[in-house]
Parts: C-alpha cells; structure tokens; sequence
C-alpha cells in the first residue's frame, strides 16, 4: 500500500513539475520577446533622435543662410538707395547747368 501510494505521490508531483517547467518556459518565451521588442524600441528610438539632431542642424543651416541673404538683401538695397540719392543729386545738377546753359544763350 506505501508502495502505491509513494508512486502516486511520485506520478503527481512529477506531472506537478512538468506543468510548472512548461510554465516557466511559457514565461522565458516571454521575456525573450519582451526583450527584443524592447531592442526594437530603442533602436527606433535612438533612430527617431538621429533625425531630430538632423533636421534641428539643418533648420539652423537654414536659419543661417536666410539671415545672410537677409543681410545682402539689406546691403544692397541700401547700396541701391545711395545711388538713387547720387543720380538725383546729379540730376538736380545737370538740371542747374542746363537752366545755366539756357541764361548764357539767352543773354548772347
């Protein structure tokens, strides 16, 4: 009778560790992919910041090279309006010497 009853008690706490090794390898499986997907988030992640650093650089590349052209557009249309201001002094000018010419031919 302790002979049955020792191979029941076997039986069952072998089955009893069967599941549970069954368990703990369902669980490892788990983990295991818990852990790649985790791998692929920070691959992702670090491939998301690599971009962010990316475009930041170029929005200031590009903040750069508009406030140059900003400042030659300034430049020139101030090199433009000193040279408006030349022409019509100069205008002014040639108009005193003709209205000079037209006295002297007057006069003669």
């Amino acid at each position: 009778m302790m002979g049955v009853g020792g191979c029941w008690f076997s039986q069952v706490q072998n089955k009893a560790s069967k599941v549970h090794i069954s368990k703990m390898m369902k669980d490892l499986e788990s983990l295991q992919s818990a852990e790649l997907s985790l791998r692929e988030l920070q691959e992702q992640l670090e491939q998301a910041q690599e971009e962010k650093r990316n475009v930041a650089e170029e929005k200031q590349n590009l903040e750069e090279k508009m406030r140059d052209e900003i400042m030659g557009a300034q430049e020139e249309a101030h090199r433009l309006h000193q040279l408006r201001a030349g022409a019509v002094s100069q205008l002014s000018r040639l108009r005193y010497a003709e209205e000079e010419l037209e006295q002297v031919d007057y006069l003669t």
